[in-house]
């Protein structure tokens, strides 16, 4: 499994307890990543964005990862990280809107600037910010007030078994209402733990994901069994009956399925 999540994840809480200490709200955080230069704290501080409700912020993200987040130097040299507003005026240029503050850029005497497309640098980006952008904005799905998206970002979430999201399944859990998005977390979390060190954790979770009739972590549990058989001494004994009969179960529970069908 790929380690980015996890090492994203973790610069992020040494961002946001930074970002904390200096009473930066969430739309500061993302100001200062856009102009930051180093390409870790860029990560760590937008990572640190992970859960935060707030609709600027995300559609600065994900306006950041289309080149439609800009950098707008000031009369003063002074750098301002910027979303224009779409309205132009009979010359085709556009206000613009400081991600910071949520306001609206003016020159000295109050009055609302303008900027001409060649006037303003869109953000840069490498894949690794994008990832991490990405990342945020998967987590904040988990709070879409459709029920429906949320099931889905929790399914999608849950079949990449990342240990690190577990406190943002488990957060949802204790406020999840929607029977079908409850039931894809309850999956989310064994999926998740699969993946984890704790050799009794992944046996539980091997186990439940079996007793669910987990149809998203067959695949998984036919993966783990394929490792285990390969690496006879990797796990115990215990730990590859468990996995068979998961995947048995699971099989099982399709094949009367298909057959009630037909």
């Amino acid at each position: 499994m790929a380690r980015f999540p996890q090492i994203i994840l973790a610069l992020a809480m040494l961002a946001l307890t930074a970002a904390a200490a200096l009473g930066q709200t969430s739309r500061e955080t993302l100001a200062k990543a856009v102009l930051s230069e180093d390409a870790t704290e860029q990560i760590g501080l937008v990572s640190g964005l992970a859960g935060i409700q707030d609709e600027i912020v995300m559609r600065a993200l994900e306006s950041w990862r289309v080149s439609e987040l800009f950098i707008v130097e000031q009369a003063d040299g002074a750098k301002v990280a910027v979303l224009l507003d779409p309205a132009k005026d009979a010359d085709g240029n556009q206000k613009a809107v400081g991600l910071a503050d949520g306001k609206f850029l003016k020159d000295d005497e109050g009055k609302e600037l303008f900027f001409s497309a060649f006037e303003v640098v869109p953000a840069d980006t490498t894949s690794k910010l994008r990832k991490a952008i990405k990342m945020v904005l998967d987590l904040n799905a988990l709070d879409n007030p459709n029920p429906k998206m949320r099931r889905d970002a929790v399914t999608k979430l849950g079949q990449e078994r990342v240990m690190e999201y577990l406190p943002h399944f488990e957060g949802r859990m204790g406020k999840e209402s929607d029977p079908e998005v409850a039931g894809a977390l309850v999956e989310a979390v064994a999926l998740t733990k699969t993946s984890s060190e704790d050799q009794a954790a992944r046996l539980k979770a091997v186990r439940q994901l079996g007793e669910i009739r987990s149809l998203n972590g067959l695949q998984f549990l036919v993966e783990l069994k394929k490792e285990a058989s390969e690496n006879p001494g990797g796990v115990s004994a215990e730990f590859k009956r468990a996995l068979e009969k998961s995947v048995h179960d699971i099989e099982m529970h399709m094949w009367w399925g298909n057959l009630a069908v037909t």
